[in-house]
């Protein structure tokens, strides 16, 4: 389903109008009091406006996987992310999911800009996704690059340096983060590519460039060259895990955050239950006392969410200390099972002229549905 045609109808909001204006002249710390149910809608025509790059805080996880999916709907975007958070608690001694890693070094890469050209992303976190420390933006970059068609450059050193960026030497690439080697040809997957791509050398020099399908491993496509990142975010020779992904975004993107003050909450309790679990194992002998931390505190974070741009989404009724803008929407009544009532309503809010757009997965039925009934 794709909604995005909706989204102009939100400037007949005289409040979405004056919003959009503070956003555009960079001022920040702003409040919005808007239902729950609309943050998609607003998140969504704020990007389609602002043509910014966005990154949305939620509290929980569960909360941000749904805003995600509800943004596909209204974002018609490929640069619509989900940033996940690790599969376990700080300290906790659980193999990382690899999908879960590569989904990471996706979006650390879409913020670094690695492959530019596309829109500004629009990336969509939870607190305890927020919080995790990660390479330091300089370190990520500094290994990023791009090869093109007819470069002079050693095979060899490029796979000493990729490997060096944490891609795996497989006997075939199928999966993103893997590379391979057989003569003259190198293929590589990197995480921010849709498919794999294979270099043919004569000598040093790039002579040929092209996707291919990983399933067959046959050639698709010829490109003029490939932007390559990191497959991880622990760089073998550079471990000094000390940004977040704060540190990613430019300095024109919006922060969003969901709730304000239950990402606080949330963050607190990862922190208590973090230092819980380091005590017991300092305690047992499995860490050692002088351990960094893994991931910064809500105390930590705050001053580098107050440096940035930022805006507020909160329930109605929760002002704090300064009036909020005030988005009128209204949740809708609840029809299931009551087809007459509906048609009902739906008869009376045409009679006083008001715009109707019904959006249902049954939409042909209903279509027939009030057809019968002269609508």
């Amino acid at each position: 389903m794709n909604l995005t045609q909706l989204l102009h109808l939100i400037e007949e909001m005289p409040a979405y109008y004056q919003l959009v204006d503070e956003l555009q002249q960079q001022k920040g710390n702003i409040r919005v009091a808007v239902l729950d149910a609309a943050k998609p809608y607003l998140i969504a025509a704020l990007y389609r406006n602002l043509q910014l790059p966005m990154l949305v805080v939620t509290a929980q996880p569960e909360n941000g996987k749904k805003l995600y999916e509800q943004l596909l709907t209204w974002c018609n975007s490929s640069q619509v992310k989900l940033f996940p958070e690790p599969d376990a608690l700080p300290y906790q001694r659980i193999t990382t999911d690899n999908p879960t890693e590569l989904e990471r070094i996706q979006v650390l890469s879409t913020l670094a800009n690695i492959d530019r050209g596309h829109d500004a992303p629009l990336v969509v976190a939870s607190a305890p996704a927020l919080v995790q420390k990660t390479t330091l933006y300089s370190d990520f970059t500094s290994t990023c690059h791009t090869i093109k068609l007819g470069m002079d450059i050693e095979p060899f050193y490029l796979l000493s340096q990729w490997e060096a960026m944490g891609y795996e030497v497989e006997n075939i690439v199928e999966v993103p983060g893997t590379i391979s080697h057989r003569g003259g040809i190198i293929d590589i997957y990197p995480p921010t590519s849709d498919l794999p791509v294979r270099l043919e050398f004569l000598g040093n020099i790039v002579d040929s460039i092209r996707l291919f399908d990983p399933k067959n491993q046959r050639s698709l496509t010829t490109v003029s060259s490939i932007a390559i990142g990191p497959a991880t975010e622990l760089l073998n020779n550079k471990l000094r895990l000390e940004d977040n992904i704060l540190s990613y975004l430019s300095q024109d993107a919006l922060l969003i955050l969901d709730e304000p003050m239950s990402i606080k909450q949330a963050m607190e309790d990862l922190d208590a239950k973090a230092t819980e679990l380091r005590i017991e194992k300092v305690e047992q002998g499995e860490l050692p006392h002088n351990l960094p931390k893994p991931y910064f505190t809500w105390e930590e974070l705050e001053p580098k969410i107050k440096s940035r741009r930022w805006l507020m989404l909160t329930a109605w009724g929760i002002t704090g200390n300064e009036q909020p803008y005030r988005l009128n929407f209204a949740p809708a009544h609840s029809y299931g099972g009551q087809l007459p009532v509906f048609i009902k309503k739906v008869k009376q809010l045409l009679n006083q002229k008001h715009r109707l757009i019904l959006i249902s997965h049954q939409a042909s039925r209903l279509s027939e549905l009030l057809d019968e009934e002269n609508i």
